[in-house]
């Protein structure tokens, strides 16, 4: 009988061990942001990422050295870009990618099905963020990270630092808010733009602005109806700026005119991020 429950103690003792610090087989169970159930390595050294948002927190966790690659968009912080590149979620260099040996790939819901095909087949854990289009969500998103990494703490230290810098944005102007134009290319009868029911749209927003294109099914609007609503302001991603300041169809435009048009860093409004506060920030100055 004594010999029963000490091995019944043993028991039960072993299986509180295995409940804490995972399975039996060195693995962990993760929820990703696509409720799918991920059995990641106990200890994860050697991660590609390809969420430009998500690999910005490998560097706000202080655990820059676990990236071992990354997306061809993931562009911040600039140390990042020294790390080698695997393609993008609908254009992974799968070659360069197992080349690298990682023990974990984190990605998007953007990520084509093809690749999880790919990663499941080749038995690499791949953890889903979600392609988020409201900067609030940037909390759940890090506070995953953290539970993949076993930095809990650090993910809460992290978010009460993001809202504290979110709630010193100024968003008590809810009426007679300036208009703005995002432009992200143009044609001769046409603008390639954003709605509202996107990541940027939502900046916008928040940074106290009213998008003239808010309810565009098609990302773009005419250049008519650019002209007939004349926004306040218009914001430019720098790589586009001079072709759209200079088109003879935008010298009519009154924010062209009077100045009022602003580059922006594309990389700040790439993905959801902590960097998105800056784009934010910059995007307030400029009314002032």
């Amino acid at each position: 009988m004594k010999i029963y429950t000490k091995l019944l103690s043993i028991s039960v003792i072993a299986a509180i061990i295995i409940a804490v610090s995972g399975c039996s087989d060195g693995t962990r169970k993760i929820t990703d942001m696509q409720q799918r159930q991920v059995k990641i390595p106990a200890q994860t050294d050697k991660v590609i990422c390809l969420s430009p948002g998500i690999a910005e927190l490998f560097y706000e966790f202080g655990i820059q050295d676990k990236l071992a690659g990354r997306s061809y968009f993931c562009l911040l912080p600039e140390q990042i870009q020294s790390i080698p590149q695997v393609g993008a979620v609908f254009d992974i260099d799968t070659n360069t990618l197992l080349s690298l040996n990682p023990d974990l790939v984190i990605a998007s819901t953007l990520l084509h099905p093809q690749f999880l095909e790919f990663f499941q087949r080749h038995e690499i854990p791949i953890v889903i963020f979600q392609d988020n289009k409201k900067f609030e969500e940037i909390y759940a998103a890090t506070e995953l990270f953290g539970k993949i990494f076993n930095m809990d703490d650090k993910a809460k230290e992290i978010n009460a630092k993001t809202k504290e810098k979110f709630q010193s944005i100024d968003m008590s102007q809810t009426q007679n808010k300036p208009t703005v134009f995002f432009a992200i290319g143009f044609f001769p009868k046409s603008e390639t733009t954003i709605n509202d029911n996107t990541l940027i749209g939502n900046i916008l927003n928040i940074a106290g602005y009213r998008n003239i294109a808010a309810q565009s099914k098609e990302m773009s609007i005419s250049l008519d109806e650019l002209t007939a609503k004349d926004p306040d302001y218009i914001i430019i991603p720098e790589n586009n700026y001079e072709k759209f300041v200079t088109a003879p169809q935008h010298h009519s435009l009154s924010a062209v005119k009077n100045g009022k048009t602003f580059m922006i860093k594309p990389q700040l409004l790439n993905a959801l991020s902590v960097s998105n506060l800056d784009a934010i920030k910059y995007m307030e100055e400029i009314k002032k």
